[in-house]
């Protein structure tokens, strides 16, 4: 039985869908093959689509998923709340999602106010996250704990998302931004990396060069972990059991 904490991002299976497999295809197998209860659905795999949107509803209504919806897009754009949010939500609230995962864009401490009609118009029944990419422009840690504290003043309910595989693209340390970030964070991205001369590639997380579970160990044990990473049913499924038996 997969813990009720992980999730599983469709990324797992890039393989096939670059073969031409629909995500809803792939999203039905890892919930049939692999008995997960979550599933973290990415908007570039054709998930705008009207076909792909309801039959991914579909599947996540019969099999009681817990769906999580992840869009590449910025919040703010032009010094503004992206108008494409509203689109965003809607899809999210269409197919069932309750989280929805963006990057921070061009936020600075001005748009305050941006941050509050933020709060007025977003669903009560939607989790609005903000993830770090690989991009320093979305993932500077000052630029995003002021973020966060900004939030957190005008009692907005905004969260982290926490990608430990991502910091080392802009240079930072994962172990210190995952700490200072702490108080934010709600769902953890795991996955590591590999430095070979100057390339850095992503790896699974327990096949690079962070020490994931001292990142882990800071966060409580029901926090959502999701695995995104490239990889095949076998092998995630041995993933899946390293967490389930660490000691963390």
């Amino acid at each position: 039985m997969v813990s009720n904490n992980i999730v599983l991002n469709t990324l797992i299976l890039k393989s096939e869908f670059d073969k031409g497999i629909s995500q809803s295809d792939i999203v039905n197998d890892l919930i049939t093959k692999l008995s997960v209860s979550n599933i973290e659905i990415r908007r570039e795999f054709n998930a705008e689509k009207i076909s792909e949107l309801v039959a991914i509803r579909e599947i996540c209504l019969e099999k009681k998923i817990n769906l999580f919806y992840s869009v590449p897009d910025n919040l703010f754009l032009n010094e503004h709340i992206n108008p494409k949010l509203f689109q965003y939500i809607g899809e999210s609230q269409f197919i069932g999602a309750r989280h929805l995962k963006m990057t921070l864009g061009d936020w600075n401490k001005s748009l305050t106010k941006e941050l509050v009609y933020l709060s007025k118009i977003l669903p009560k029944n939607i989790q609005l996250n903000i993830e770090n990419d690989q991009t320093l422009s979305n993932s500077d840690i000052a630029l995003l704990n002021n973020f966060f504290e900004t939030a957190d003043q005008e009692n907005i309910n905004i969260g982290f998302v926490n990608d430990i595989g991502n910091w080392i693209f802009t240079n930072q340390d994962a172990y210190k931004c995952s700490l200072t970030l702490r108080p934010f964070t709600r769902f953890v991205h795991l996955k590591n990396y590999q430095i070979t001369g100057k390339h850095i590639s992503t790896t699974p997380f327990d096949s690079g060069e962070i020490n994931w579970k001292d990142v882990i160990k800071l966060f409580s044990n029901d926090i959502p972990i999701a695995l995104e990473y490239p990889s095949t049913l076998g092998n995630i499924m041995t993933d899946i059991n390293i967490i389930q038996t660490a000691k963390l």
